[in-house]
């Protein structure tokens, strides 16, 4: 049952942006005199305060009700988590038990970002090394953002070459 889980849940993704943005990404590598550079962020956020409340989409929360089932789990990191954390937001987003884990991926994370729009590179000191995404590699590196980053090499680009395929 988890492996239809999980592979509905795949294709989902697929479907809403993972694909698209994956797209973008590879145009980008393919044909850009820059370096390119991509991360998954992988870190899921802490249990919620207030019990009472579930998680929402995109980071907002819902009054639990009675009558109605809590939302499921999420599988992974749900769309648009990494927000708070890449904008240093936590101490400002009250619903939930952040820890220092969180802390020390949004801190990660923004020293990226800042490295990114400063030098036009993220890597900096105390980074694990972001290496940028070669245009004819058939597995080009991804970052995992969480609280141990490290580049590796990339998952799906197999399931995405095939889809586009598929949606040509």
């Amino acid at each position: 049952a988890k492996t239809i889980e999980w592979s509905a849940t795949a294709l989902a993704s697929d479907r809403f942006i993972a694909y698209s943005t994956w797209k973008w990404f590879d145009l980008a590598r393919k044909n850009s005199s820059q370096p390119v550079y991509r991360y998954l962020y992988s870190k899921k956020r802490p249990p919620l305060v207030d019990q009472d409340l579930a998680s929402g989409l995109a980071g907002g929360t819902v009054r639990r009700d009675a009558n109605t089932p809590p939302p499921p789990q999420p599988i992974g990191a749900p769309h648009a988590c990494e927000i708070e954390y890449c904008m240093g937001n936590l101490p400002l987003v009250k619903d939930y038990a952040w820890t220092e884990d969180d802390y020390t991926v949004s801190k990660t994370m923004q020293q990226y970002f800042a490295n990114f729009i400063i030098h036009g590179n993220p890597n900096g000191d105390g980074l694990s090394e972001w290496p940028a995404a070669p245009a004819t590699s058939d597995a080009p590196p991804v970052m995992i953002i969480n609280v141990e980053s490290k580049a590796m090499p990339a998952e799906n680009d197999a399931r995405y070459r095939f889809l586009a395929k598929q949606y040509q």
